[in-house]
Parts: C-alpha cells; structure tokens; sequence
C-alpha cells in the first residue's frame, strides 16, 4: 500500500494478489480504478530524491501515479515484476518450404504412431531432420 496522487487529487495504491487498486478521494469525489494483474504487460519506477513515480501499462493502457513515497513505491513495483514473470521466449523461426522434409516428418509421425518408434527414437529423427545444416 502507498499515498499517491493521479489525475485530479491523491489517493492510495493497494495492490493485492490479484489487482491493482487505486482508491481516489477528495471534498466532492470519490472513484477507483483497479487492474488485473494478468493484464498487465509492463510497470515502470521512476524515482527522485523522495518521490517518484509508478507506470503501468495493461490491456493497451496507462496508468501513472505520481508522488509515491519512493521506499513503498519502488517494493510495489518490485513485487509486480515479480509476478510478471520473465517475457515468454520468441517463437521458433519458421523453416523454409521443403516437400521432401515434410514428408519425411509425415512418415516419421505414422511410425511412431503405429509403436514402430518409441518416444526417444522419435525424438531423435525428429531432431536430425530438423537440424539447421
């Protein structure tokens, strides 16, 4: 939990297992906004000598809270990046078109779906064939 302020006055930042929430209060307004942890995509520090600030992108938007108390705001941070966890790894290259390749994959899989291959024999082809040369 932190003091912060967004758009029109200051507020407090919770942020639980599941969320994060922003509670706004002032004389003549109340208002929230939260975020599924499981959309967010990126959250960002940037600190001066007391304060700083907390950005948060999720689901193509942006949410900034300015004036955090740089110790709560930095382990808020910290424990969102945690649960981010690392980026998923880039997809295989595609290989290039090749007919007799792919016929050989296709013969490959009818063995081994017929129990002439075991699983590590499988794998083993599966891997040669698809070595880069």
């Amino acid at each position: 939990m932190a003091r912060g302020s967004r758009g029109r006055g200051g507020g407090i930042l919770v942020l639980t297992d599941r969320r994060l929430l922003f509670v706004l209060a002032g004389h003549r307004y109340r208002s929230s906004e939260d975020l599924l942890l499981t959309n967010v995509s990126s959250v960002e520090w940037a600190g001066g000598m007391m304060l700083g600030r907390i950005i948060v992108h999720a689901a193509g938007d942006r949410m900034e809270i300015a004036k955090v108390n740089k110790r709560d705001g930095r382990r808020i941070v910290d424990l969102i990046q945690g649960r981010l966890g690392p980026p998923p790894p880039a997809p295989p290259p595609e290989l290039p078109a090749d007919p007799v390749r792919d016929d050989r994959l296709r013969r490959i899989a009818a063995l081994r779906e017929a129990g002439v291959l075991s699983r590590e024999e499988f794998e083993v082809k599966i891997a040669r064939l698809l070595r880069p040369e």
